[in-house]
C-alpha cells in the first residue's frame, strides 16, 4: 500500500499512475475533495483510492492513519510530493503515524 500526498496533479498524481499500473494499491490524498476524487477516477485504474488529506491538519493526519490502518494494517510506501513551507509540523506529524 502506498500513500502519495499532494496527488491530485502533476508529479502527484504520475507517481500515483506509475504506482497503480504497478500493481500497488495507491491511496491518492489531496486537500480539496472534489479535486482528489476527480483526479482519481480520471486514471481509470481499481488499485487508486481517494482519501482526504490537509497535511496541515493533524486531524486530517489521523483520520488517514486510521483509514490506512483499518483497511490495509500498515503503509509500505510514503510519498511527500506536496509542499509545506515554513511547517515543521507538517513533516512532524505527518510520519509520525508510519512510526
Amino acid at each position: 500500500i502506498a500513500v502519495v500526498t499532494g496527488a491530485n496533479k502533476g508529479i502527484g498524481l504520475e507517481i500515483v499512475k506509475q504506482l497503480a499500473g504497478h500493481g500497488v494499491t495507491a491511496v491518492l490524498t489531496a486537500r480539496d475533495v472534489k479535486r482528489g476524487t476527480e483526479a482519481a477516477s480520471s486514471l481509470g485504474l481499481p488499485n487508486v483510492i481517494f482519501h482526504q488529506l490537509d497535511v496541515l491538519d493533524s486531524l486530517s493526519i489521523h483520520r488517514l492513519a486510521d483509514f490506512i490502518t483499518r483497511k490495509f494494517g500498515k503503509l509500505d510506501i510514503l510519498v511527500r510530493s506536496v509542499q509545506c513551507l515554513f511547517s515543521s509540523f507538517c513533516t512532524l506529524d505527518l510520519w509520525e503515524f508510519i512510526v
